[in-house]
């Protein structure tokens, strides 16, 4: 049996950390990038993610990383769960990072995020990347208390 690619999963909010740990708990390996410093230090602190409600369990994921970069390296897909409004803030950090072969999953990406970031992409002449997107949220969840960042409720569709 073979060992799946890593999933790099770009944003370490209720959304991030509900994949990060429904995909982990799978046995799936994940590089878990946020832009805050103190986002990370909770995970990091806590030993992973704890997730209650349909999804039960802890997952520590592979790489809690501030590197854009270091979290895609190697990574079959790109899960980016910012909100939809805080794309351009990534895109040309994607365009460098990211490589032709990976698949870039805008989770939600609705309002036009794919076309946005492939617009991105072009504009940076790296066109060539296949970029899916979801209008909903592929799990719901909500942070449980401010001090405790890693455990989420969630609930996955």
């Amino acid at each position: 049996m073979s060992v799946p690619a890593p999933v790099a999963v770009i944003g370490a909010g209720n959304l991030g950390c509900a994949l990060a740990a429904d995909l982990g708990l799978r046995g799936i390996q994940v590089r878990l990038f946020n832009r805050s410093p103190g986002r990370l230090a909770a995970i990091r602190d806590a030993g992973g993610i704890t997730v209650t409600g349909q999804i039960q369990g802890s997952a520590a994921p592979g790489l809690v990383t501030g590197s854009l970069p270091e979290a895609v390296d190697g990574a079959e897909v790109v899960a980016v769960t910012v909100p939809t409004g805080s794309l351009p803030a990534y895109a040309a950090d994607l365009a460098r990072a990211t490589t032709d072969e990976q698949l870039i999953w805008l989770n939600p990406g609705h309002s036009g995020g794919a076309l946005y970031l492939a617009a991105e992409l072009a504009r940076a002449g790296r066109a060539a990347r296949t970029i899916c997107q979801l209008t909903t949220a592929s799990h719901i969840s909500r942070l449980r208390s401010e001090e405790h960042t890693s455990e989420l409720q969630s609930h996955h569709d």
